[in-house]
């Protein structure tokens, strides 16, 4: 092997997932770096003429192979199968990001400054005025209750992955990470899920999600200000 398998998908800086066309070409990419498109077809040549009997390959044409070529070509292939694995990552992680950008939609339509009513009126066949249900209302009811139960359905490394996906950069620093979690997990529920999972603290759910949250941040922030 001639190296270490390439990062072709990235997780946190990606907009979106790459086609099957785009994973192929960087592939070929990684094999192309010992050979080029052009050379592999004369080498192709040859290897035919090879197997034909027609002539015998030099010692130096199946070193190159052997040493160079065989196990570039192997490279160029994991690259790929890696590629595909990360790219059905990307696209449950991008999913997620929607589904956290939805529930807040949601959430500000039901619980903003100007939530959205129960209830409408509108007139009937005999045109009389009747209150219904507000079928905005209820849409964005239905909204917040599923992105709910996506967000819910995340592990603890998903969310890790998120937060470094909306920050768009690595986070190394493991107690930065795990605030920068914290930061982003929009309900007292999900706090505590991840907090008390993950052993950082506890959550006291009595208080609001804003004063539950700052005081993990305050459990959290003197352990990363440590110096050691």
């Amino acid at each position: 092997m001639t190296g270490s398998i390439p990062v072709v998908v990235d997780l946190i800086r990606d907009a979106q997932p790459w086609t099957r066309n785009q994973i192929r070409k960087r592939s070929e990419a990684v094999i192309h770096q010992v050979q080029t498109h052009g050379d592999e077809d004369i080498q192709a040549r040859v290897s035919n003429a090879h197997l034909l009997g027609m002539r015998d390959r030099t010692l130096g044409e199946a070193q190159f192979l052997e040493e160079t070529y065989l196990p570039q070509a192997q490279l160029g292939g994991m690259v790929a199968r890696q590629a595909m694995v990360d790219n059905e990552k990307l696209k449950v992680l991008i999913g997620q990001q929607q589904a956290l950008a939805d529930w807040h939609k949601a959430d500000h339509l039901l619980n903003g400054d100007e939530p959205l009513a129960t209830t409408v009126e509108q007139i009937d066949d005999d045109g009389n005025a009747v209150t219904v249900d507000n079928p905005a209302y209820l849409a964005a009811l239905a909204l917040l209750d599923k992105t709910n139960a996506e967000l819910q359905a995340m592990t603890a490394d998903d969310w890790r992955l998120l937060a470094q996906r909306l920050s768009g950069a690595e986070i190394d620093d493991a107690t930065e990470l795990h605030l920068a979690v914290v930061r982003i997990l929009p309900t007292i529920d999900l706090l505590e899920t991840y907090v008390e999972g993950e052993g950082l603290a506890s959550v006291d759910k009595r208080k609001s999600l804003a004063n539950a949250r700052q005081a993990v941040v305050d459990v959290l922030v003197p352990a990363a200000e440590v110096v050691v």
